[in-house]
């Protein structure tokens, strides 16, 4: 995928690598405060990091998809020849981007109730921790039918 498929990649990066810096920075102010200063409490760094570590799985799992970096069982399918190895590629992001699609319209539905839900720390509505299952769903049921249509060929 070249081009805005690059551009949509740079973007995902860019977000996942800002995510973690922001992610380390809360993480490690509540542990300073928590060693250093016990009389200052910040009730809202625990909140905060897991919702920046949900991000940043949700933009990072359509990238590491993109580019076959997701775990698989080299030894055994190496023992298969190119062609069905081929078939095998085609069919399993055949499954993964009709999974994914499926996960993507239910995960609408469940982003919408957190439009009536508030985090209890922060006090911020849930959506925008729902909403990582989104994107999420929708960028790798993407991918997976852009690598299914360039035949099975993830790198």
């Amino acid at each position: 995928m070249k081009g805005k498929g690059d551009m949509l990649e740079r973007v995902l990066e860019t977000g996942m690598f800002v995510s973690f810096l922001i992610l380390v920075g809360v993480v490690m102010l509540s542990v300073t405060t928590r060693f250093f200063l016990p009389f200052v409490v910040f009730s809202w760094t625990e909140e905060t990091s897991r919702f920046l570590f949900l991000w940043m799985v949700a933009l990072g799992a359509p990238c590491a998809l993109k580019r076959g970096e997701f775990v698989s069982v080299d030894f055994l399918m190496g023992r298969f020849p190119q062609r069905f190895r081929k078939w095998f590629q085609s069919v399993f992001y055949g499954i993964t981007g009709g999974f994914f699609t499926v996960v993507f319209f239910f995960s609408l539905q469940f982003a919408r109730l957190g439009f009536l839900q508030m985090s209890p720390t922060m006090r911020i509505p849930m959506v925008f921790a729902y909403l990582s299952m989104v994107v999420t769903s929708f960028l790798i049921a993407l991918y997976a039918f852009v690598l299914l249509f360039q035949r099975g060929d993830a790198r």
